[in-house]
């Protein structure tokens, strides 16, 4: 059982194999811990702790040590008398040394110690042949021991935040590493056989000083995440395209001015950023990525796209050089949010009504000169930048109120005039549709509407009386109170109605605005 109190663990102390005591204000090990000889589980995190007893070997079951986050100097020489302890946690304390003597932990499967001083490994690591999972990130290594490929079951390797120039070979003789991170080191070249850790999964290598991969990356057939991010590279290997599980990719602030053609046979890719390149032109082959959804290109060279993946989400192209709108991103029906801020954009096509599940828009930065009138078609959107013509506010107002009445499309456009200010039109429109048009209850169209049908088109009562069986609608305020009116008219047996109807015989739009 789990306890989260020594008190209550000491009542029951058969009962205990998990104890779990965050944030004690000591810097001694409690005593009535040895006495719960069944504990497999401590956890002392985030506490003030500087030493580990002797008497801890009390505890012969204890599998899982954790003391992250206390105010340790060094790695306390009693763990070494647990023979059953297969988890060792140190992270966060105020370690210099990593002691020799940890080879001797044979069973010790995961050893954490991040965030500590720690500027070398000893050679003696390498013994442990049980390691599954070592984490020595955010610390001061400058090197790793030759003998590192002796981990054989080692799976996880974090190594981020270092200053390692190079890597070992023997490190990639480590056959099942799945997950290996060693972003923000000085690395400038890796391993030729990098390609031999044929299980990696996740491959971190972002922040390093990078020019070129190795070819044999491509053998990596299982790598899911590629994180190259704020290197030096020129160019990827045409291998990449060898990349068949490969969803995610972040090739950003590099040097790039191409991309391979073999990279549209990453047939798996979901996400790729390659944002902050020279990147002038974009491969025809991204067309083969039909499970991408998320592409940035952000501060490159482009001035066209080519056809892309039609299940493509997000978009990001701003601060590149087109000079029109890609008619490529048209095609692109399932897009949520498109970024093309910062170019050179003059014209804002008609078909971007097309996008009809596009949610946000930043085009702010282009020198768009014509009012784009396909925004009030867009009936998801609900982020607009870089319009003058447009306050979004009121435009996502109009919107919302024509997709909740249904306004059709072919209407849109007059009725969004009429919202702006325009009412020169106001005489050409059917009653029906300014009837409609009041119906959505926006102060820019229901002033002016009203105004031109008490004006223009009121009709005397004389001819088309209220009598039995007709049925109301109110549009407008009237002296009368709703309730009142509702029931006055019950009685001639005029039946009233908030909602315009098929049924309808008259129209009572209130009184006349002043």
């Amino acid at each position: 059982m789990r306890f989260y109190n020594l008190e209550s663990a000491l009542s029951n102390p058969s009962e205990v194999e998990e104890l779990v005591l965050h944030g004690l204000q000591t810097e001694q090990l409690p005593a009535g811990i040895y006495r719960l000889y069944n504990l497999k589980k401590l956890e002392l995190s985030n506490s003030k702790l500087r030493d580990i007893p002797s008497q801890i070997r009390e505890l012969k079951l204890l599998e899982s040590l954790n003391l992250a986050q206390n105010r340790l100097p060094a790695v306390p020489e009693a763990v070494m008398l647990l023979p059953q302890l297969k988890t060792l946690n140190l992270s966060q304390n105020e370690i210099d040394v990593l002691p020799g003597w940890v080879g001797q932990i044979d069973q010790l499967e995961v050893l954490m110690l991040s965030k500590n001083l720690i500027s070398e490994i000893p050679v003696e690591l390498c013994r442990l042949s049980a390691l599954r999972k070592l984490d020595l990130s955010k610390n001061q290594v400058q090197k790793l021991p030759p003998g590192i490929g002796q981990l054989q079951q080692l799976r996880q390797l974090k190594l981020a935040g270092n200053f390692l120039r190079r890597l070992p070979k023997s490190l990639t003789t480590c056959a099942k590493l799945d997950q290996l991170d060693l972003a923000e080191n000085r690395l400038a070249k890796l391993p030729e056989t990098l390609g031999d850790l044929t299980q990696l999964n996740k491959l971190n290598l972002a922040f390093n000083r990078l020019k070129e991969l190795p070819l044999s990356l491509g053998n990596c057939h299982y790598l899911r995440q590629l994180m190259l991010e704020k290197n030096q590279l020129e160019a990827l290997p045409k291998s990449i395209g060898k990349l068949q599980w490969l969803a995610s990719i972040n090739c950003s602030g590099n040097k790039l001015q191409t991309l391979p053609d073999s990279i549209g046979q990453c047939s798996q890719l979901q996400q790729a950023d390659f944002s902050e390149n020279r990147i002038s032109s974009i491969p025809s082959t991204f067309s083969s990525l039909y499970r991408l959804f998320e592409l940035s290109l952000t501060s490159n060279n482009l001035k066209d796209l080519p056809r892309l993946s039609e299940n493509l989400k997000i978009l990001n192209v701003n601060k590149n050089r087109f000079e029109a709108f890609p008619n490529s991103i048209l095609q692109l029906r399932q897009l949520i949010s498109l970024n093309l801020s910062h170019n050179r954009i003059k014209l804002v096509p008609d078909d971007l009504r097309n996008l009809k599940q596009l949610e946000q828009l930043s085009l702010q930065g282009n020198p768009i000169t014509r009012e784009p009138g396909a925004l009030i078609y867009l009936d998801q959107l609900k982020s607009l930048k870089g319009f003058s013509f447009y306050k979004p506010a009121l435009l996502f107002q109009f919107i919302r109120a024509c997709r909740k009445k249904e306004v059709s499309y072919s209407l849109r456009q007059a009725l969004y005039a009429i919202f702006r200010g325009d009412h020169s039109r106001l005489h050409q429109l059917p009653l029906t549709t300014l009837f409609l048009a009041l119906q959505l209850r926006l102060p820019q169209l229901d002033f002016p509407i009203r105004k031109h049908l008490f004006q223009e088109r009121s009709l005397p009562m004389a001819n088309h009386p209220l009598q039995k069986g007709s049925r109301l609608v109110i549009l407008g305020k009237t002296h009368l109170k709703k309730k009142d009116l509702e029931q006055r008219l019950e009685k001639l047996g005029i039946g009233i109605s908030g909602k315009k109807e098929n049924t309808l015989s008259h129209v009572l739009i209130g009184q006349a605005p002043t």
